[in-house]
């Protein structure tokens, strides 16, 4: 089965708010007036360079103000916040902080020195900045957007939510506040609504790719594969996770050539990771491809060599392409890593007994027994290989108790015939294998018994006429034609 790996991720840490650029002109007394002119226009011209998306050009305009007055307040409003858009916090918190001496009343200044606390794990004085401008501004956006943040990253979800409603409803369209609630309810594991607001974040905002992410791996840990397909298409491919649930995705709703183009795609991303290898020995399986499946497990065992899942894919592999001997030695590991694994076990019986190891098979298997009496088939493999090793009395034991459950199964009482037969007690060995036929007249290996009975006890003729009547129902059985050649052969 393909595994997922998962993790969530906020949105935005900030909601930004630029600066007033109302007051062009400098402080009275700070240049003479002719100056002051030329740099209220240097001042506008540098704030129209940032509306233009030249933000790099506007932050060396205004560095070039600071300079001429670094007591500002517009200078120090928009260089801070400028350099918040940098993530240079520590040299925008200075500036923003005498910003805000100079005009207590500015909100955005106000906002935006709370934004720089933010940024530097600052989150009580944060707090402070924020409850001021809701007091003056309680249908603000960017207090309550930022206020949450603040919230969950303390660990308060509740406080955190509400303060996340009430931005939605400040401003319904902020894909962010969604995503953010969705992290909210994710801690607190209600999954539902975790879903809900991750999709809603994703899908009002498609380009963004770690609300893809989070809508996507939520959806896929969920359960919900085809769903999340689209979200995870559209998520960062050079994330390990979104990967690694894509082909998850695919190989999970049946898409496996779409699983194995897109695992072999990111391949190099993903080579270090066993998960990886191991799923796309999945996919390769599934698409008939043994051989490339068979590389991918030993890929996934180089990095993981105690993972149970793919040792037992690769045990399997191996067995079922006739290599009894490794797959016995895996067997055999899987058994000592999990004692408790009753597949690994079966299994371990399984590639013993086709080696040619029958004690190893018998042990294994009554291990299994043990573990479920109830397995009735297996019973009967085991009481074959049994009284193969000369076990009679063993094998008898399990053979009657698979009668105790299904009196009239033609596997049990054929073998019980054997049984008696290996004891000499010929006419219990007719007399089960005759009732064998009886209970299941297609049950071809009693006649060919039955004939071996009739034999031992010289009625050779007899034993003829049994072997050439199931010839007439069975024309196409090597073992009766082959048995009724020997006895011919005889004289």
């Amino acid at each position: 089965m393909a595994r997922l790996a998962h993790l969530l991720t906020w949105g935005s840490a900030l909601a930004w708010v630029t600066v007033s650029s109302s007051v062009a002109v400098a402080q009275a007394g700070s240049t003479p007036a002719a100056q002051a002119d030329t740099f209220g226009r240097r001042l506008t011209a540098a704030a129209e360079l940032y509306r233009a998306g030249k933000a790099d050009a506007a932050k060396l305009a205004f560095e070039g103000l600071l300079k001429e007055d670094p007591n500002h307040p517009e200078v120090q409003g928009w260089l801070g916040f400028l350099y918040l858009r940098a993530d240079q916090a520590d040299l925008a918190m200075p500036l923003l902080e005498k910003a805000s001496l100079a005009r207590p009343k500015d909100l955005e200044i106000t906002t935006n020195l709370g934004n720089a606390y933010l940024a530097l794990g600052k989150n009580d004085r944060a707090l402070e900045q924020y409850r001021a401008v809701m007091g003056k501004a309680p249908k603000m956006f960017e207090p309550h957007y930022n206020t949450g943040t603040i919230w969950m990253r303390k660990g308060q979800f509740q406080k955190a939510i509400l303060e996340f409603e009430w931005a939605i409803k400040l401003k319904p369209e902020d894909s962010y506040s969604y995503n953010n609630l969705g992290v909210c309810y994710e801690s607190m594991r209600d999954q539902k609504r975790a879903l809900e607001f991750f999709t809603k974040a994703s899908n009002l905002r498609p380009s963004d790719k770690i609300f893809a992410r989070n809508a996507g791996l939520k959806l896929a840990r969920l359960g919900q594969y085809g769903a999340a397909i689209p979200f995870l298409e559209r998520s960062d491919m050079q994330d390990p996770d979104c990967a690694l649930a894509l082909g998850d995705a695919y190989l999970r709703t049946g898409k496996l050539r779409e699983a194995r183009t897109h695992y072999e795609s990111v391949q190099t991303l993903l080579s270090q990771n066993a998960v990886f290898w191991f799923n796309l020995g999945v996919v390769r399986y599934e698409l008939k491809d043994p051989k490339s499946a068979e590389e991918a497990y030993r890929k996934a065992l180089d990095l993981a060599p105690n993972d149970l899942d793919t040792l037992g894919n690769l045990g399997l592999l191996v067995y079922r392409k006739g290599d009894y001997s490794e797959a016995l030695a895996i067997f055999e590991k899987l058994v000592g890593l999990d004692q408790n694994s009753l597949i690994a076990k079966l299994n371990l019986g399984a590639a013993a007994a086709k080696y040619g190891d029958r004690p190893r098979a018998i042990a294994a298997w009554k291990e299994v027994i043990r573990m479920d009496p109830s397995r009735h088939a297996l019973r009967l493999d085991l009481a074959n290989l049994m009284l193969a090793e000369g076990d009679a009395e063993g094998a008898k034991y399990h053979f009657s108790q698979v009668l105790l459950k299904d009196k009239q199964s033609p596997e049990a009482l054929n073998g019980i015939g054997l049984c008696h037969l290996k004891m000499g007690k010929f006419a219990e060995a007719e007399s089960a294998i005759r009732s064998s036929i009886i209970a299941d007249p297609a049950y071809v290996p009693a006649y060919n018994n039955l004939a071996l009975v009739l034999d031992k006890t010289g009625r050779k003729q007899q034993a003829i006429g049994v072997l050439e009547r199931a010839i007439q129902r069975f024309p196409d059985d090597p073992d009766l034609k082959e048995n009724l050649r020997k006895l011919k052969a005889a004289g």
